[in-house]
């Protein structure tokens, strides 16, 4: 099975970013990639397959797929499509972190099914159609500037399709969605203090099972996922900022310097003002 990697497909100096367009006749093997997909059908007819799962495709349907995700097509005559890829930086997710499709569709790795497609309507295809121009001639061309376009209108189909993938009914996937909700919880929240019975409260499940599914979808604990997400934030402070070590300590929710140091040690492998200093070097 093939696995692309998206630094083998994209212009040079859009490292997490590209746009291509192109046709499918007969059949195209299951494969992987590095990255996240989202593409659109202009025209033609075939399946898309996803793990069991076989999906007709017509004009105007729209997919998010996973980079994790394995997947192809079959059957297809004259099938037009636009691919657009992509990596999830930190940026996207601290634009799109409020929405619970955003994490069901290109975080969480449970099987979503139905939702990670859909069918547009005519006013909806011109739409991001549209889109899909403007990010065509700005990705091709060396314009000031065109990187900005290409990312901006990238994040306004991210939102488009998150948004639309919470339009289902409320019996169906709600266990993504609960998952959804606590991580945006712990990505909106991370400075305060939290421990995993606040954690149960907010999504509605016991401690115990809410535990059993982190390790599930995530192979960590939900404290251990905080921690994460609070080095994390962290690195970047230290990159970006001139704060001390306790001051970054305080904007990520370690109670003072000494814990902030001893866990960044412990995970990173090297104290904050060490891993600072490398990082300027």
């Amino acid at each position: 099975m093939n696995k692309y990697e998206l630094k083998d497909l994209s212009r040079k100096k859009f490292y997490d970013f590209n746009i291509e367009s192109g046709g499918v006749n007969g059949d195209f093997k299951i494969h992987s990639h590095n990255f996240c997909e989202i593409f659109f059908v202009l025209s033609g007819t075939g399946k898309h397959i996803s793990g069991d799962t076989e999906y007709f495709l017509k004009r105007g349907e729209l997919f998010a797929v996973k980079g994790s995700e394995q997947h192809g097509f079959t059957s297809c005559t004259d099938l037009k499509i636009i691919n657009i890829m992509f990596k999830i930086s930190p940026e996207i997710i601290q634009m799109c972190k409020d929405i619970p499709g955003f994490w069901v569709l290109f975080l969480h790795e449970q099987n979503i099914g139905s939702i990670s497609h859909i069918s547009l309507s005519e006013e909806e295809c011109i739409q991001v159609k549209s889109w899909c121009d403007i990010l065509m001639r700005e990705y091709k061309e060396d314009r000031p500037g065109n990187i900005a376009v290409c990312y901006s209108i990238l994040i306004q189909l991210i939102v488009f399709l998150s948004r639309r993938c919470e339009n289902i009914p409320e019996n169906l996937l709600q266990l993504d969605f609960k998952i959804a909700k606590a991580l945006i919880f712990l990505e909106s929240n991370y400075i305060e203090k939290t421990d995993l019975n606040k954690l149960a409260r907010i999504v509605g499940f016991s401690p115990r099972h809410l535990s059993r599914l982190f390790e599930e979808f995530y192979k960590t604990s939900p404290m251990k996922y905080l921690m994460n997400i609070r080095l994390n934030h962290a690195k970047q402070l230290l990159i970006k900022t001139n704060y001390s070590i306790t001051e970054v300590a305080g904007l990520c929710g370690f109670s003072d310097g000494n814990h902030f140091s001893k866990a960044f040690r412990q995970h990173i492998g090297q104290p904050p003002n060490e891993w600072r200093k490398n990082f300027q070097n």
